[in-house]
């Protein structure tokens, strides 16, 4: 673990913040292993280290470093940037020219338009987006370990729709709050050949890595 964390060292030496991802071809390989280790090593160095449950699926890593899974973690920051339905407005089906499959109809036989004895009002959903985790989410969401400087970003529980919040915008605000937070951060991923998350989560290494050069 000590020679990998220095090939690393020196792999990424001109890196401010280096974001690792450790992965492999399938489960059992010993992945989660290497990641709570080798984070170890890094934070007894000297180094604030943060290591990332991005295994949404089948989360591990919080066994292997004693430290509770629960809420708040990354399936909870990573939805904060998910648009959600506040308010509904409606209008005359006659104006929507087409587009009605996707609304919701509302019978209502007494109003006239021009044409017809009748229409149907459509329900317009109006939508707004929540605002993305901030630095102080981010942070306060963290969990200490028993190894000094090195905390973690617990998964927040097994998610059904990964894929979609690994990549979502409210992710890659994650991981740039956490690369302005942390010397080192460490992700323990799913497995490559088993679902696309793994690749998913390397898009969001690779889009943390360019914005701070």
């Amino acid at each position: 673990i000590r020679e990998l964390r220095t090939s690393l060292e020196v792999i990424l030496e001109d890196k401010p913040c280096p974001v690792v991802m450790i992965t492999s071809s399938s489960p059992e390989d010993g992945k989660t292993f290497v990641t709570a280790n080798l984070a170890a090593s890094w934070a007894i160095s000297g180094k604030r280290v943060v290591v990332v449950s991005g295994d949404l699926r089948r989360p591990r890593i919080e066994h292997a470093l004693l430290v509770d899974a629960g809420s708040p973690g990354v399936k909870d920051l990573a939805a904060l940037d998910r648009r959600e339905e506040f308010q509904s407005t409606t209008g005359p089906a006659h104006v929507i020219n087409g587009i009605t499959d996707s609304l919701t109809e509302i019978p209502d036989g007494r109003e006239s338009v021009p044409g017809g004895k009748g229409s149907s009002r459509w329900v317009f959903p109006q939508m707004r987006s929540r605002p993305l985790a901030s630095q102080q989410d981010v942070v306060a969401a963290l969990k200490p370990t028993r190894v000094v400087g090195l905390s973690l970003l617990p998964s927040g529980g097994v998610a059904t729709n990964s894929s979609e919040l690994l990549n979502s915008v409210g992710m890659k605000a994650v991981m740039e709050r956490l690369g302005s937070y942390a010397d080192v951060v460490l992700v323990d991923s799913p497995p490559l050949m088993a679902v696309a998350d793994a690749a998913i989560l390397s898009t969001r290494e690779r889009a943390t890595r360019d914005d701070r050069r």
